[in-house]
């Protein structure tokens, strides 16, 4: 996926009214872009982002340009980072220290069973309550694209998006209900960001941002999703 920036130094120069060509750039995984226009300015993009944010974005672009298993890899992978952003948010509520956090989360950094594991478990223990997690039926579809090579058509690959983005909303909401400022706290403090740069652009994603909000909510309709990415729901 690629991010389309144009060079604030151009702009500043020759002035709003002027027509300037877009600036392609490989999203990378910190989300601190460094990038030098056809002139020789060089500027930085902050993807405003958590990863799996990032990760969602790219399933529904990767849906859009015909690449179904990397679609469905994505929104997989964009499940387990939001496991992980819950699990550390939590553990940071409780207060104990960051360091301590970042070597215990080493003993699960490889291992998604038991990172999925500890996130039922706090979820549980927060809210009293078992958590919503993907079904049966949409685990196994998963392990077959991604271990056993299957090439899901485009409305699987939609459909498994929407059973992921059902899971991250559910219990986003939850938190954005509970949790308020303060998770709005974390989340601006664990975004990527970047230092020591004169000309600094940023850009949030696009499919979900938990830092925009509209009535209190950062989540809407999957299908509004797709049709903002120009997909059609062919389920």
């Amino acid at each position: 996926m690629r991010i389309q920036t144009t060079c604030p130094q151009c702009i500043s120069e020759a002035g709003i009214h002027t027509a300037f060509i877009m600036q392609p750039q490989q999203l990378i995984d910190d989300g601190i872009h460094k990038v030098v226009c056809d002139k020789g300015h060089k500027y930085t993009v902050e993807l405003r982002a958590q990863k799996f944010e990032m990760l969602f974005d790219i399933a529904v672009n990767a849906i859009g340009d015909g690449y179904m298993r990397e679609a469905v890899a994505s929104f997989a992978a964009s499940l387990e980072r939001f496991y992980e952003f819950f699990i550390k948010y939590h553990i940071h509520s409780l207060g104990i220290d960051e360091s301590i956090l970042l070597n215990t989360w080493k003993e699960v950094s490889n291992q998604s069973e038991r990172q999925l594991g500890a996130f039922t478990f706090l979820f549980l223990a927060k809210y009293n309550e078992k958590a919503q997690t993907l079904d049966s039926n949409a685990v196994g579809f998963r392990n077959r694209v991604i271990h056993k090579g299957y090439i899901p058509s485009e409305a699987e690959a939609i459909d498994f998006g929407n059973k992921v983005y059902s899971v991250i909303k559910g219990i986003a909401q939850k938190l954005e209900l509970s949790e308020g400022k303060r998770l709005d706290s974390y989340y601006s403090s664990t975004l990527p960001c970047s230092s020591g740069t004169k000309f600094l652009l940023t850009q949030q994603s696009n499919a979900i941002s938990m830092g925009h909000k509209i009535n209190g909510t950062s989540f809407r309709d999957y299908k509004s999703i797709l049709k903002q990415f120009r997909i059609d729901d062919v389920r």
